[in-house]
């Protein structure tokens, strides 16, 4: 009952080693660039989600026949709302010695709400499908990065190295 929903984000990214003034200033180093993103992420619950189902099975008449009948599929929950979450990431990428040795950096921060996931019920209710719910929030944020060499460039060979990791933390 939601419908559709506007997921906006805007980014950008400046490349300082490109002016005039860079180029005079740090001669050593080939490229830096500043880049930054903001936006919204969003995920809509399954279609009939909220609606408790059921689901056809034929069984055995007491005379040994099959006769058409149905279980229970699934309870629903005619309270979910979709999951949205906003993210901001910012960092730098930067190259030198002609771009033979680069460093990049990333801070990501990422809140979402109205977490779907699915929640466990007793079997003995009969269901055989789990119900969605709005779990609650998570955080999550961190740092990425990436440094990378190339210490052979010659005509017929190229060696590319790179040392990559993170950091991660979930409320």
């Amino acid at each position: 009952s939601y419908g559709a929903f506007f997921l906006p984000k805007v980014s950008g990214s400046f490349v300082l080693s490109q002016t005039p003034f860079w180029q005079s200033f740090a001669p050593g180093v080939s490229t830096l660039r500043f880049r930054a993103a903001y936006g919204t992420t969003g995920r809509s619950p399954l279609p009939g989600a909220s609606l408790a189902t059921y689901s056809p099975i034929s069984y055995i008449t007491p005379t040994g026949g099959f006769a058409p009948g149905v279980v229970q599929f699934s309870p629903g929950n005619p309270n979910l709302k979709p999951e949205r979450g906003t993210e901001f990431e910012g960092g730098l990428d930067a190259g030198f010695l002609h771009d033979r040795i680069g460093l990049e950096l990333t801070y990501f921060n990422k809140k979402t709400n109205d977490l779907l996931l699915l929640n466990p019920i007793p079997p003995s209710l009969g269901y055989t499908s789990l119900p969605y719910v709005n779990a609650g929030s998570v955080d999550n944020s961190g740092f990425e990065f990436t440094v990378r060499a190339t210490p052979v460039a010659a005509r017929d060979v190229q060696w590319d190295a790179a040392f990559t990791g993170n950091t991660l933390k979930n409320n």
